[in-house]
């Protein structure tokens, strides 16, 4: 199996959702949402990424992807990226 289809990189899954970074403090407990640059310091959430891991520094593995007002989006997305490594970008503000 090669490693391209147990991973995901972020920029996939921001291009899909039409958002601009993934955002995350995982040391607070704030998930992985999805978020989409507007005007000057706003942002809009679009939606997160429910993911699994059992320690904080540990592989992101995602069980689902929630596009907010999208249920279709929603299925489509999980189908896609379900049980994937997450590999984040440097444009992304995961800490």
């Amino acid at each position: 199996m090669r490693i391209r289809e147990s991973c995901v990189n972020s920029e996939d899954i921001k291009r899909e959702c039409n958002s601009d970074y993934l955002l995350s403090y995982m040391q607070a407990g704030f998930g992985i949402m999805i978020c989409k640059e507007l005007k000057k310091e706003k942002v809009d959430y679009l939606g997160y990424i429910d993911f699994h891991c059992e320690y904080l520094g540990d592989d992101i593995l995602i069980s689902k992807v929630v596009i907010y007002e999208s249920e279709e989006e929603t299925r489509r997305l999980t189908s896609l990226f379900k049980g994937k490594i997450l590999i984040d970008s440097y444009r992304d503000k995961i800490m």
